[in-house]
């Protein structure tokens, strides 16, 4: 504990708890007791300072915007735009990423450039990083529009790299890592998303889908 506030007063700026004006008698002004000190001091200096609060705890992000006047975000738009100013690098983000995943952090958004990224952090093996980007990536509780996406923008970078940044074999591991996580036999959409996605990647990467469906006990659309 005294690390951390060690840690706190080398870094961080202290911030009075004084809201900018007095709370309305409409506030929830219970809400002291219902939060605790710490976490209502938090709001009232976010209020009172006109900063954004950081919070990952969305029914406390709910309660500044409507309560308290006080913007607020989460950790993973926050790293995305740490990214986006180059404060970042791709590997660190993806780093950070697959650590909010471990830590089981809900709605974790994963494209198909992370799952690029992970890869190349895991020598383009289906390494640590990458099972654990790809473990969102299930056809049972993921958009079948934003998984053709991700499916056909992977695999046309990674087959693309063939021979020459990566082997044909590594591909082929990869994608059928990638199908395992995406599940699609144990979804209703078994069949539109092989016929979609094996009409925008490259030839190698079909051949590699339509294995992994024979080896799954599939039969594909059309050889019913």
């Amino acid at each position: 504990m005294q690390g951390i506030l060690d840690w706190a007063v080398a870094n961080c700026e202290l911030i009075p708890a004084v809201p900018k004006q007095d709370l309305q008698e409409t506030d929830p002004k219970a809400a002291r007791e219902v939060l605790g000190d710490a976490f209502f001091d938090t709001l009232l200096a976010a209020n009172g300072s006109a900063r954004i609060l950081l919070s990952d705890d969305q029914h406390l992000r709910a309660l500044a915007r409507q309560s308290f006047g006080v913007d607020a975000v989460w950790t993973q738009p926050l790293l995305m735009e740490l990214r986006a100013k180059g404060e970042l690098t791709p590997e660190a983000y993806v780093e950070s990423l697959a650590v909010l995943i471990q830590s089981k952090y809900s709605f974790s958004s994963v494209n198909a450039a992370d799952m690029i990224v992970a890869a190349r952090i895991d020598n383009w093996n289906t390494g640590p990083k990458f099972q654990l980007l790809a473990s969102t990536l299930s056809a049972r509780s993921v958009q079948l529009s934003s998984l053709i996406t991700l499916s056909v923008e992977f695999l046309r970078s990674i087959w693309q790299m063939v021979p020459s940044t990566i082997s044909s074999f590594a591909a082929r591991k990869l994608t059928f890592a990638l199908l395992e996580h995406i599940a699609p036999h144990k979804s209703e959409h078994v069949d539109a998303f092989y016929s979609r996605v094996m009409k925008l990647v490259p030839q190698e990467a079909g051949i590699a889908i339509h294995a992994w469906y024979e080896a799954h006990l599939v039969l594909r659309p059309g050889t019913r």
